[in-house]
């Protein structure tokens, strides 16, 4: 009986001192499908306990903001599905081999990273969506119904755009029952502020005005110094407050809605045609239509 439980004793002992064998290593990363950036993998660093992966690669031409953004999540699949789930994960994307070697830890343009306990991933893009595409991004969020849509030309070398408006009913393919100066220069200036701020490489901007029968108000900024002397901002608390007075002119009853709604309107034109005379001579051409 003793026999029998010291051999048992000694079998136990013998299995509880094994070494566990390590896991094989993970496939490699698999190559980039149909529509992604080729890539090189530099590095591809996981733990021995399989819960933490750290991979580099390196695009062989810097690629479009879009085709990056695929790129990065085609690494992080791999990392998160060729063997296991790991805890913690990043991938690095550099522009060339070289760079990924020299600058490890700043020269990447691209990375996607989960670290413990987060949900899920991070993904960081530096590189800049086209000068065309910035600008896309910009009108694609206006409804405009039918055929009578902006059009725009674009000079990506001189960083140019003409953008040509037509002044519909929101939403719908007609024009405006009526239009007058301020209510020009009002989308002018939301158009060109929201294209200067988003648009960093803006310099040139024509504004084309359509309405029904023809061009009725062209206006040329030379570059992003002109706009800046427009002072758009100074423009808007101006008209702001001119708005502020009338309501309160009207709530008195000093005048009458038409009489108030007149004097706004003439107020802001003042307005408006001081800030646009500080572009330069003939920058502003304005039909008749609108006087």
């Amino acid at each position: 009986m003793r026999l029998c439980a010291g051999l048992l004793f000694a079998l136990v002992g013998c299995s509880g001192s094994s070494t566990p064998e390590a896991p094989p290593p993970p496939p490699p990363i698999a190559a980039a499908p149909a529509g992604t950036p080729a890539f090189t993998v530099v590095e591809d660093r996981v733990s021995a306990d399989r819960d933490t992966v750290e991979v580099r690669v390196a695009v062989t031409s810097v690629p479009e903001r879009e085709e990056l953004d695929k790129l990065l999540q085609h690494l992080y699949r791999q990392m998160m599905t060729r063997a296991g789930e790991p805890l913690q994960v990043a991938a690095f994307v550099f522009p060339s081999p070289e760079v990924a070697q020299k600058s490890p830890d700043k020269g990447w343009i691209a990375s996607v990273t989960k670290k413990r306990g987060d949900f899920g991933p991070t993904f960081d893009n530096k590189v800049e969506l086209s000068f065309g595409k910035q600008v896309a991004a910009v009108l694609n969020g206006d409804t405009f119904a039918g055929n009578k849509k902006p059009k725009t030309e674009i000079d990506e070398a001189a960083k140019a755009l003409v953008l040509t408006l037509p002044f519909v009913e929101p939403g719908k393919d007609e024009w405006r029952a009526s239009l007058n100066y301020v209510a020009a220069v009002t989308d002018f200036l939301d158009y060109a502020d929201r294209l200067y701020e988003k648009v960093p490489a803006l310099e040139k901007l024509t504004f084309v005005g359509m309405y029904k029968d023809g061009e009725v108000i062209r206006i040329k900024v030379g570059s992003r110094k002109e706009w800046d002397t427009v002072g758009a901002r100074d423009v808007h608390e101006r008209i702001g407050a001119q708005q502020g007075r009338a309501f309160a002119e009207l709530s008195m009853g000093k005048m009458s809605d038409a009489a108030v709604a007149k004097e706004k309107a003439a107020r802001a034109k003042k307005v408006y045609q001081e800030a646009l005379k500080r572009l330069p001579a003939g920058a502003v051409t304005v039909s008749k239509k609108l006087q």
